[in-house]
């Protein structure tokens, strides 16, 4: 890579990382995405969907117009129009009863490969990036990340770490134990699936995106599309399913991860559940391995604001954004929306340095104060909202039930 030390570089592919890259080219800033997979599993490999809603502005901001028309196109289900105003539904989970009818907004369920395929358009993304240590010029000016792979060590105007929960990028500031996440108890598995055409529409009539339930033992579950290639053929039609349910972390420890005893436990995990999960997830043959995907993993979190998370952003020179810099649980469904604010507000503060308006280290320290803040009330919530929604008696005494939203009679 040319030497540019007016130069942004990213690390990190994902949906933060290229959603950043697009604002700082639209703002006349040159940027380079470094990815550490390869260019094919980015959009062939692993893959779930997302939720944003009060996002999208920031999205809009950081994207060209063009691009941001185009949107749809990276939704679960492109052939149907995004519904001004819908509801996400939460059933009891042992006997189907409707809980709560959550009003939203202009949702979007995003593919997370579509998205990325999307905002990957018009970069310079340099993929199979094996990052080994980043170094900082004496002057205070400029910074260099070493790339064993390529062999690259390009000096740049500053450093963006938006390499996901396990942030190298955050490994470079900070000591290794205040990098870690803070396990919780909980247990994640993520289970994608084809059916039948018959299955495909049983299940798709529960709702047409996604449905939520909280069952009385403990467990939780969000289930709904996750692709829609041809909306004539159902069978073609392939379906998520996330269980969580509490589980000690020494208990996660001497756990088969496996596909296959994933599937084994989700499945005996589902027969207390009602429809659609008790259905769609007993139909799933352990077989016919090319029907089904499943993983599982112990939830975490990553709290900017906890003492010693505080990073030295190097007078301005690197910093952190997306869950590389506020790591959430998922129930909630916040963690694209607060990327994409954290994405927003990070180009707005390297624009604002760059035009001479203030120092490159008040701009940031500014922009970081805020993020922290922000982000990290969040990822409290998250956490607080994944130990309510594991709770019965908690979940009815919680705001979400009695007043927040509106109940479904």
């Amino acid at each position: 890579m040319e030497v540019n030390t007016e130069r942004v570089i990213i690390v990190g592919g994902g949906c933060s990382g290229l959603a950043l890259a697009q604002g700082l080219k639209k703002a006349g800033i040159p940027v380079t995405v470094l990815e550490k997979t390869s260019q094919e599993s980015m959009l062939t490999g692993r893959d779930w969907n997302m939720a944003t809603h009060w996002g999208l502005p920031d999205l809009a901001e950081l994207i060209p117009l063009q691009m941001y028309t185009r949107l749809p196109s990276a939704t679960v289900d492109p052939h149907t129009p995004i519904r001004e105003r819908d509801e996400l539904r939460f059933l009891q989970g042992n006997s189907g009863e409707l809980l709560l009818a959550v009003p939203v907004q202009n949702l979007h369920r995003l593919r997370r490969s579509k998205l990325r395929e999307l905002l990957a358009e018009g970069h310079d993304v340099r993929y199979g990036c094996s990052l080994s240590r980043v170094d900082f010029s004496d002057d205070g000016q400029h910074v260099t990340v070493f790339d064993n792979a390529q062999g690259m060590a390009p000096e740049c105007r500053m450093l963006v770490g938006a390499d996901g929960a396990s942030s190298f990028v955050r490994n470079q500031l900070l000591p290794h134990e205040a990098t870690l996440q803070e396990r919780i108890p909980y247990r994640s598995t993520f289970l994608q699936a084809n059916y039948t055409a018959e299955q495909a529409r049983f299940l798709r009539s529960f709702h047409s995106l996604n449905i939520g339930a909280v069952h009385p033992i403990g467990r939780f579950d969000f289930c709904g599309m996750q692709n829609v290639p041809d909306p004539d053929r159902p069978e073609t039609w392939t379906f998520f399913f996330n269980i969580t349910w509490p589980l000690s972390l020494e208990t996660q420890e001497g756990m088969d991860a496996s596909p296959e005893a994933s599937l084994l436990i989700v499945k005996d995990l589902a027969k207390d559940f009602y429809e659609p999960w008790r259905s769609g997830i007993g139909w799933v043959n352990p077989d016919a391995a090319d029907t089904w995907n499943v993983w599982a993993f112990t939830m975490g979190i990553w709290d900017p604001r906890t003492p010693g998370h505080q990073w030295d952003n190097k007078d301005g020179r690197i910093t952190l954004v997306g869950d590389a810099a506020h790591t959430m649980t998922v129930q909630r469904a916040q963690g694209l929306n607060h990327a994409l604010r954290s994405a927003r507000e990070l180009r707005d503060a390297i624009k604002q340095s760059g035009d001479g308006e203030v120092s490159r280290k008040e701009a940031i320290d500014v922009h970081e104060s805020s993020m922290q803040a922000r982000a990290g009330a969040e990822v409290e919530l998250s956490k607080a909202n994944t130990e309510m929604l594991h709770d019965w008696e908690k979940f009815k005494e919680s705001p979400l039930y009695r007043h927040n939203m509106r109940r479904a009679n």
